[in-house]
């Protein structure tokens, strides 16, 4: 097929070109977009997994440092006071570290920006052609 200068075509031409272009555009878009969620959900999930396997591991370390802390604090107090003072404080400082873990938690956005972006400027674009 010959090229055709845009004053040649008519308008019916132009809207469909129009169409195709669109669609590929959004074709484009769509494949950006799964490819960043998959490169956000890939990264997220081998941190989740390093940080599952160090909270394993740090919650057998936490038990057997709050039973030698509750055996330490019997031989001053009763071993159920000790008991109490130490259970007592791991309860304060896991409530702690919950709140802050949550409010984190609510900052971390998901979403692609990328695409987003791109998606901002087509639409800028696609208006500036129409005009």
């Amino acid at each position: 097929m010959s090229h055709i200068s845009m004053h040649d075509r008519s308008l019916g031409e132009l809207v469909g070109t129009l169409g195709r272009d669109v669609v590929q555009l959004v074709r484009q878009e769509v494949q950006l977009a799964r490819a960043e969620m998959d490169e956000s959900v890939h990264k997220a999930l081998g941190a989740l997994i390093t940080i599952g396997v160090g909270l394993a591991i740090a919650m057998a370390a936490l038990v057997i440092l709050l039973l030698a802390a509750v055996q330490g604090l019997s031989t001053v107090w009763q071993p159920w006071v000790a008991s109490l003072v130490v259970g007592g404080t791991a309860l304060v400082v896991a409530i702690v570290l919950a709140m802050s873990g949550r409010a984190a938690l609510r900052s971390t956005r998901l979403a692609p920006r990328r695409t987003r972006d791109n998606l901002q400027q087509d639409r800028e674009m696609l208006r500036e052609h129409v005009r």
